[in-house]
């Protein structure tokens, strides 16, 4: 892999009378941007946007849902056999 790619450049530098530096100068700003844009990139990754206790995480207009008693399911409860007991109506299944 590694010999076919210096013959590719090598063909490139014939072909194009181009030097192999000059053909492979745009490579290192290149690799410098993107490590700085990777680098912040993970920065911002890395950096906390909210702790707890602070910022739009603890809003005061947080309300939670009532609680809602379905008929029938009010008196439900665990046995000590482990199966459900329910307060349905003889003869009405849910």
């Amino acid at each position: 892999m590694i010999a076919l790619l210096a013959l590719l450049l090598i063909s490139l530098a014939i072909s194009l009378d181009i030097s192999i530096m000059d053909l492979v100068r745009w490579i290192p700003p290149r690799l410098e941007r993107l490590q700085d844009s990777i680098g912040k990139a993970w920065g911002e990754f890395r950096s906390p946007k909210s702790h707890p206790g602070t910022g739009a995480a603890t809003s005061t207009s947080f309300k939670p849902l009532p609680r809602v008693v379905m008929a029938g399911y009010a008196g439900r409860r665990l046995s000590g056999t482990g199966k459900r007991e329910h307060n349905y109506p003889e003869g009405k299944l849910c």
